[in-house]
């Protein structure tokens, strides 16, 4: 086993040392649409391990690490989790040659990767020891060794919050940019940032694995390249609304709780401000929350009840606004007023929140 300030060198090979901080990325390229492919493979072989289906987990993952598109990190992260597949599936033999793959190429990521996949190899690997003889490994296992490792290795959940709220943050640093006319080339350097930053984020939840977590970093994600696109930071909505499909398919294959209108609110509000994304929405109506394609009514209602169940002021605000939008834009206007004066009461009542709306954007439909 390494100490945990060791670095790992593969002999007669030369790698540029990286920094510690270096982002994780899903793919080499970072491009977002790939980047989402990617994960939607990672979803498929999570469900079908949860399921007990492990021997088409193991296919699944042995296909996914021939991928040129895979980033070096991501091929590690697969491997471990053939390598927990492998524990489950009689398949011990096989292990060591997986995690000498991870070790190899851990050694070209930046200092943290190393860390966190030096902690995960040494507890397997000691677990290797135990599992061929308990009453040998008993004897032979180093635990201070292993402890040291284990508290080198990086919280993975706050690892993907630290990226998940950077990332947000920078949507607000842009805006201060664009008001105060700042030079071009800067806010697109800050634009760049933000999908490399979700993508990190969302590797880090699948470090984790927390679908919860993924869930709420791929709307995240998704809303975001909708609005860098909206500022001409972005070419296109393709990989904004394949993230949003992605996060309503986490929810369906793990069964998670609908605790939050945010994934309704965000997704109705590109449907509602962008005709380019209006029309992307509508070639799959069965690929949003609920199977509530934001083309109809009953998203948005579903929407407000989420918000006044789950949500503060700003979700019920904002679902009364986002009705009385889809109202006028349906030609049915006429409805409106009780969702008007149920929504101008709110904003009478919260008048903080209100002015921090219209801080970050907030328009009143």
């Amino acid at each position: 086993m390494r100490l945990p300030d060791e670095q790992w060198v593969i002999a007669g090979q030369n790698f540029e040392t990286a920094p510690t901080d270096a982002d994780p990325a899903l793919t080499h390229c970072g491009d977002a649409a790939l980047g989402c492919d990617l994960a939607h493979s990672l979803l498929v072989i999570d469900a079908q391990i949860d399921s007990g289906q492990h021997k088409d987990a193991a296919q699944l993952i042995t296909a996914l690490t021939q991928s040129a598109a895979l980033s070096v990190e991501m091929k590690c992260l697969l491997n471990l989790r053939l390598v927990r597949l492998l524990r489950s599936s009689a398949g011990l033999a096989s292990i060591p040659a997986v995690l000498t793959d991870i070790e190899l190429a851990a050694a070209k990521l930046p200092v943290r990767l190393q860390q966190y996949f030096g902690g995960q190899v040494a507890m397997f690997e000691a677990r290797q020891v135990f599992d061929q003889s308990p009453v040998k490994g008993a004897f032979e296992i180093d635990f201070l060794q292993l402890r040291q490792h284990l508290d080198a290795s990086p919280s993975t959940s706050l690892q993907w919050e630290w990226y998940n709220l950077k990332a947000l943050t920078l949507r607000r640093r842009i805006v201060t940019l664009l008001q105060a006319n700042s030079p071009r080339a800067l806010v697109e350097d800050m634009a760049g940032e933000i999908p490399k930053l979700f993508s990190a984020a969302y590797f880090w939840t699948l470090v984790s694995k927390r679908p919860y977590n993924s869930q709420a970093v791929a709307c995240n994600y998704a809303y975001n390249l909708y609005w860098l696109y909206s500022k001409q930071l972005y070419p296109n909505l393709d990989a904004c609304v394949a993230w949003f499909k992605l996060a309503h398919t986490i929810v369906d294959k793990f069964d998670l709780p609908q605790d939050s209108a945010w994934d309704f609110l965000m997704l109705g509000d590109i449907y509602l401000k962008s005709p380019e994304a209006k029309k992307l929405i509508a070639q799959d109506a069965l690929a949003w929350p609920e199977q509530a394609n934001p083309a109809n009514e009953a998203f948005y209602l579903r929407a407000l009840d989420l918000a006044q169940t789950f949500g503060g002021a700003r979700q019920h605000i904002t679902a009364l606004n986002q009705i009385v939008d889809f109202l006028q834009q349906s030609g049915a206007g006429s409805r409106k007023s009780g969702f008007i004066e149920t929504r101008d009461l709110l904003l009478r009542q919260h008048p903080q929140v209100f002015a921090e709306m219209l801080k970050d954007g907030f328009v009143i439909a």
